[in-house]
C-alpha cells in the first residue's frame, strides 16, 4: 500500500535518535513529563526551568580602573570618563598594591594612573605595571609638568600622557580614544611592547609632536623594576633565569634610553613625578 507518514505524537512533542522516542507532554500543575517508548518516564520538569537556548554574545563591557589617592581627582577622572560611557563601571585604587590586584582580579578597558601614589612614587610604579601588563592601555595623569616626564612616561609603553591641569574635555576625548581599542590587561609572560598610532601625550594642554623613543621592549620592562630595586646583575638574572650578559645588555639598554650612564642615575630618573 501507499507509505504512511510518521504518526502523530498526541499531546505532545517528540524527539528522536535513532528508534528511541523522547516525549515532552504537559501534565498538571504546569509542569512536563519527560519519557521514552523503551523505558518509561525519565522525569518531569516546571515550565520556569525548561529555557529556550538563545544565540550568546560577549558582553562589550567598559571597566575603567582609576589609581589616584586623592578623592577630588578620582571624581574629576570619573566624570571625564562618564562623559562618553555613561553606563562605564568604575574601579578606584589608592596604591600600586591595590592597581596589581585588581588587575589580577579581572581586565580593564583602561588604566587612568596618577604617578603618585601611597606606595610609590614616580615611574616606579608604572615599570612594575607595564612589566606584567605589557598590553594594557595606560593614561597617565600627572600634576607634574616638563617634556622629560613626558619622555620617560612614554618609554615605558603608556598610551597617553596628560597633565592634571588640562580641560576635562580633553581627558574625556583622550579616554574615549584610548577605550576604543580592544587591548585588555591580561598577564603575558613573552609579548613585546609596541608604540601605538594613537599614542597622545601632552605637557601644559597642547599635544607635542616632537620625536619620541620607541617604548622598551618586554625583555627590558622585566628587568627595570629589579634594577630600581637596587638588585645586582647577578641576583636579576638568577630570579628571571638569564645569564648575566643578558642582564647587562638590557641595563644598557635602560641607560641609553633614560639618557644616563649609572644604575645609581636610573634610580633618580625614575623616581621623578
Amino acid at each position: 500500500g501507499p507509505e504512511r507518514g510518521p504518526e502523530k505524537e498526541p499531546d505532545g512533542a517528540a524527539s528522536h535518535s535513532g528508534s528511541q522516542f523522547i516525549h515532552i507532554k504537559p501534565a498538571h500543575n504546569g509542569t512536563f513529563s519527560v519519557y521514552n517508548q523503551g523505558i518509561g518516564i525519565l522525569g518531569s520538569c516546571s515550565v520556569k526551568h525548561m529555557a529556550v537556548a538563545k544565540p550568546y554574545e560577549v558582553p562589550y563591557h567598559m571597566k575603567f580602573l582609576v589609581a589616584d589617592d586623592h578623592p577630588l581627582c578620582v571624581a574629576m577622572v570619573a566624570l571625564a570618563i562618564r562623559q562618553y560611557h555613561p553606563d562605564a563601571e568604575i574601579v578606584e585604587a589608592q596604591t600600586l598594591e591595590s592597581v596589581l590586584a585588581q588587575l589580577e582580579q579581572s581586565p580593564v578597558r583602561c588604566l587612568l594612573l596618577d604617578l603618585s601614589l601611597n606606595d610609590c612614587s614616580g615611574l616606579v610604579g608604572l615599570a612594575r605595571i607595564r612589566a606584567l601588563y605589557p598590553k594594557l592601555p595606560v593614561l597617565v595623569l600627572s600634576a607634574s609638568r616638563g617634556p622629560a616626564i613626558a619622555r620617560n612616561v612614554q618609554l615605558l609603553g603608556a598610551r597617553a600622557y596628560l597633565s592634571k591641569d588640562v580641560p576635562r574635555s580633553e581627558i574625556a576625548s583622550t579616554i574615549y580614544r584610548i577605550a576604543r581599542t580592544k587591548g585588555r590587561a591580561r598577564m603575558n609572560s613573552c609579548a613585546r611592547t609596541v608604540p601605538s598610532r594613537e599614542t597622545i601625550f601632552s605637557c601644559d594642554g597642547a599635544r607635542s609632536s616632537a620625536q619620541v623613543p620607541a617604548p622598551l621592549t618586554r625583555a627590558q620592562l622585566r628587568v627595570l623594576p629589579h634594577l630600581l630595586e637596587g638588585r645586582s646583575n647577578s641576583a636579576i638574572g638568577r630570579h628571571l633565569g638569564l645569564q648575566l650578559p643578558t642582564i647587562k645588555s638590557h641595563c644598557r639598554a635602560i641607560y641609553r634610553a633614560l639618557g644616563v650612564s649609572s644604575r645609581s642615575q636610573a634610580i633618580i630618573e625614575m623616581q621623578k613625578n
